[in-house]
């Protein structure tokens, strides 16, 4: 930008070549030459010259340019041309007079401070203003800045006296409040730690306090940042051995970096990531909750993303499919025995897809259940399951025992059972299908008397025992497909 009013010189088309060289270390993509006068067709060939030397387009922006661009905003034109500024104050000194007025009952009190307000953002280029009052009837003024970097153009500038005693509570007070400064985070500064304290701001607002407390922290309404991230684990030799999909927001932004959360679908995994652009480090703290109510197939990404959080593993940070910094050793396990309860859980999922039984995560189960859940998981993958048994009572009549005896009394026999199965777990019913159990040495420990006159349709129970071998193999039935695990 340069200020020429009259015709550019020989001095003048020098300055503007220097300028243009030393813009062009920097690799840009335009070029952009604004003056207050348009070219005549001697400087628009001179200027053409000079610009096709560059790989980079350069343009001159000039006084018609700058006329139509004030014409569209008028705001700047008055703010630095006609006194805006004065008027601006004006306005926010009638803002109040009309907020006295206005705890009086004034009827018109909406359509009177939207009017005011339309005002204020007609006469300042830089902010937006919002106006309220509350039913006390103080005013308050909401201030935004209209475009981005409006705050670099038209500072807003705090100047303060800060002290905090020398204990623990001052030291946190004190680091809170550095930490609000450099990556926005949010704090309060209490009234006995401020000894001075005065404002800048647009539209005559501010002025000189000697108490009250300050607030830091994001301006309330504002839409920060949100975006794709992933947390990935990664083995010694680079593969990937877990990835968890996240979704992250930045929660502020200061002079030194910025804030950010995440969390998963689920919300069991949460987390926050701290970037510090002065020593160009990124931190990554992240912690696992079961939720409440989760089915086990939802929470087994999770689960097995902590579980590969161990060494000799690496934490890679992605943001919108990014590296976002180098891979983090891991230096200890993310959570102990984890690897347990992800077998678990992912035993149960596998259960409840086969079986179409759907029911949340429990809180707790009995070893039974555990037992349960995992033979359940085995017999609907159609495997063979080994088991042990101590005792077995069969159901027949009396008119069939003679025969019995006389297949049992040669020795230990092979028995096989063919009967549905049902296990019961955290309260709910879960059918597997017809199963097939097989003892492959039973004896009988006592057989059943039975009177000379009962009929041979009466119904007897015969105990068995194991004889030399206590072990036993079941197998599903069932028309349900086995699955490869």
């Amino acid at each position: 930008m340069k200020s020429f009013t009259g015709r550019v010189t020989a001095p003048r088309r020098r300055q503007i070549e220097r300028s243009l060289e030393r813009a062009a270390r920097h690799a840009p993509l335009e070029w952009r030459l604004v003056v207050p006068i348009d070219p005549t067709p001697a400087e628009e060939r001179w200027f053409n010259s000079l610009g096709g030397k560059y790989q980079f387009e350069c343009s001159w922006y000039g006084r018609t340019w700058l006329d139509n661009n004030l014409a569209r905003h008028a705001d700047i034109y008055r703010y630095y041309t006609q006194g805006a500024h004065e008027e601006a104050i004006e306005l926010l000194r009638e803002l109040s007079r009309e907020s006295a007025a206005m705890a009086r009952g004034v009827p018109d009190a909406v359509d009177r401070m939207k009017a005011l307000s339309n005002r204020l953002n007609h006469l300042d280029p830089h902010y937006s203003f919002g106006i309220s009052i509350d039913k006390e009837g103080t005013a308050a003024v909401t201030v935004w800045p209209k475009y981005v970097g409006a705050e670099r153009d038209q500072p807003l500038k705090i100047d303060g006296l800060f002290q905090f005693p020398n204990n623990i509570e001052g030291k946190a007070s004190a680091k809170a409040f550095q930490e609000a400064l450099d990556y926005g985070a949010p704090a309060v500064v209490h009234a006995e730690n401020i000894k001075h304290l005065a404002f800048s701001l647009p539209a005559g607002l501010g002025g000189t306090f000697n108490s009250g407390e300050i607030h830091i922290g994001p301006p309330a309404g504002l839409d920060l940042p949100e975006y794709r991230m992933q947390l990935r684990v990664i083995d010694e030799n680079g593969r990937t051995k877990a990835q968890l999909p996240l979704q992250g927001k930045t929660t502020g932004i200061g002079k030194r970096g910025a804030d950010a959360t995440f969390t998963d679908v689920t919300g069991s995994v949460q987390g926050r990531i701290r970037a510090d652009a002065k020593d160009l480090t990124l931190q990554t703290r992240f912690r696992f909750e079961l939720p409440e109510d989760a089915l086990p197939g939802t929470i087994l990404p999770a689960l097995h993303f902590i579980e590969q959080c161990k060494p000799p593993n690496s934490l890679v940070l992605l943001i919108e499919d990014r590296e976002a910094a180098p891979p983090i050793k891991i230096e200890s396990p993310a959570y102990k025995d984890v690897g347990r309860l992800l077998s678990l859980v992912r035993a149960l999922d596998e259960v409840q897809r086969a079986t179409g039984v759907f029911f949340p995560l429990p809180v707790e189960l009995t070893d039974d259940e555990v037992i349960d859940i995992q033979l359940a998981q085995k017999l609907l993958a159609g495997e063979v399951v080994n088991d042990t048994w101590s005792s077995m009572t069969l159901n027949s009549t009396a008119g069939a025992l003679p025969s019995l005896k006389a297949s049992v009394n040669r020795g230990p026999n092979q028995i096989m059972v063919e009967a549905e199965l049902s296990l019961n777990i955290a309260g709910q019913t879960i059918p597997l299908g017809q199963t097939r159990r097989v003892l492959p040495n039973a004896i009988v420990a006592e057989w059943p008397e039975i009177d000379e006159d009962a009929d041979t349709d009466t119904p007897i129970e015969i105990e068995f025992r194991p004889g030399t071998d206590n072990s036993a193999t079941i197998v599903l039935l069932s028309e349900k497909k086995p699955r490869k695990r």
